[in-house]
């Protein structure tokens, strides 16, 4: 039996074991909520769970003696964290960019410290493209200024892969993952990838660097198999084809059962007809035969 389908989403990448140093990887789109769990089913009253985020370990939220607090020493959430009061699982709502980071979870009691940490990633659009497609990836320029510097990265090691500099474009393709591929448009700093393969799936950011700021964007692109869109469009037109088949024998069987049982029914009455005839006849000549003097032989029995 063939199953067609097509998916998409939010994403969950990575797969988290027993180890506390293994790092289970999320990916969230920005103004969407994600939550981080602890697997504590039940905190008990001597548990502490604390949550801390990026390299210095700041303390975000807490729960301690199963009373919960949040901290925001650096305006970075406003009102965004969640705690749950049974499990210790941090929700973080309406997420940005800026909330992207490395999020741990430590739950200390009497017997031991464990833990759990959380690659967490904001993405600012999600791109679906199929192969062989173009996509092009805005940084919501209107025009880019002599000072600007636009900066393309590709994947978790940030590889350079385009850049504009005092208004000249560059392309890289260190990897050979791209060819000719990447187009930047001068005035916008826009990035477009023609002829896109599945290689080319991932996520690209931009910065945007000038005298006053930094600020930048970040997508995760998806590139679909055609060949497999193409098998999913002919998996539907065949089983649409085979529904219909069926339904014109199931259509033929029925009028075939139909017809039978009429040819049945109009047997039997045309039987009874030729009995009532019959009887009616022999009726008919035993008076006759008797008016006209024939005796019939006795029976022999």
């Amino acid at each position: 039996m063939l199953i067609c389908k097509r998916s998409l989403i939010l994403f969950l990448l990575g797969v988290f074991g027993a180890d506390a140093d293994e790092v289970k990887s999320v990916s969230v789109m920005e103004g969407d909520s994600v939550t981080l769990h602890t697997d504590v089913t039940d905190i008990q009253r001597d548990d502490q769970i604390l949550w801390m985020f990026g390299p210095r370990d700041t303390r975000i939220a807490e729960i301690r003696n199963q009373k919960p607090n949040t901290y925001d020493e650096t305006a970075r959430y406003k009102g965004k964290l969640k705690l749950n009061n049974e499990t210790g699982s941090l929700t973080i709502t309406n997420i940005s960019i800026r909330n992207s980071g490395l999020y741990k979870v430590e739950i200390i009691n009497s017997k031991e410290t464990s833990g759990r940490k959380f690659n967490v990633t904001v993405y600012d659009e999600v791109k679906s493209v199929m192969e062989g497609d173009s996509v092009t990836l805005h940084t919501d320029l209107t025009h880019i200024q002599t000072q600007d510097q636009i900066l393309w990265m590709f994947g978790p090691r940030d590889t350079r892969i385009a850049e504009i500099r005092n208004q000249k474009p560059n392309t890289y393709d260190e990897t050979a993952r791209y060819g000719s591929k990447l187009k930047l448009n001068n005035e916008t700093g826009s990035l477009t990838i023609t002829n896109i393969s599945i290689r080319n799936s991932g996520l690209y950011k931009v910065e945007i660097i000038n005298s006053k700021e930094t600020s930048g964007r970040k997508f995760n692109v998806t590139v679909y198999d055609a060949s497999a869109d193409n098998r999913s469009h002919v998996c539907a037109v065949t089983v649409a084809a085979a529904v219909v088949v069926l339904v014109v024998f199931i259509g033929i069987v029925v009028a075939v059962k139909q017809s039978r049982q009429r040819s049945h029914e109009e047997g039997i009455s045309i039987n009874h007809l030729n009995n009532d005839m019959r009887a009616n006849r022999d009726e008919v000549s035993v008076p006759l035969a008797a008016a006209n003097g024939v005796q019939h032989p006795p029976c022999i029995g």
